[in-house]
């Protein structure tokens, strides 16, 4: 006959830190509020005016011209699926292999950019999705953060 156990585990957290060094500690942080909008219309304004849902704040140092995302697709599974949240910068220098907001054929998305000779080549993470070639692009921003819930579910 087998007989389960229940153990109960108590954790107990000690704090070391004076409330002298607890309050710097907190005032160290860096909150950074940015729009989150649901669609990328042509520019950040114009995509305020048409899909704004609500700000954000996030504890990280962020660029100037920071925004978040919400993802509608599973194309980049498993750094995002639908539903995750992109944090993508306007303010940067665009490189071959950096994954970018896009417009190719009036279609905006998330995608891995490599810069060939005479076209570019965008590759999602899924394999489901096939690499497309184009010749024509245009870069809005590059994602710099995945608030990536998509992996746990």
């Amino acid at each position: 006959m087998l007989r389960r156990l229940k153990r109960r585990v108590t954790v107990v957290l000690i704090l070391s830190l004076s409330t002298d060094e607890s309050s710097s500690a907190l005032n160290n942080i860096e909150y950074t509020n940015i729009p989150l909008i649901s669609e990328y219309n042509e520019n950040l304004e114009t995509s305020m005016q048409k899909s704004f849902v609500k700000e954000i704040t996030l504890t990280d140092s962020l660029p100037q011209k920071t925004f978040a995302l919400q993802i509608n697709d599973n194309s980049m599974l498993p750094l995002l699926g639908i539903g995750d949240v992109a944090i993508i910068t306007e303010d940067f220098v665009f490189e071959s292999g950096q994954t970018c907001l896009i417009s190719t054929n009036n279609i905006t998305m998330i995608r891995k950019v490599i810069k060939t000779d005479d076209e570019y080549e965008l590759q999602a993470m899924n394999p489901y999705y096939p690499i497309e070639k184009t010749k024509e692009l245009k870069i809005f921003g590059k994602v710099i953060k995945a608030e990536n819930n998509s992996a746990f579910k």
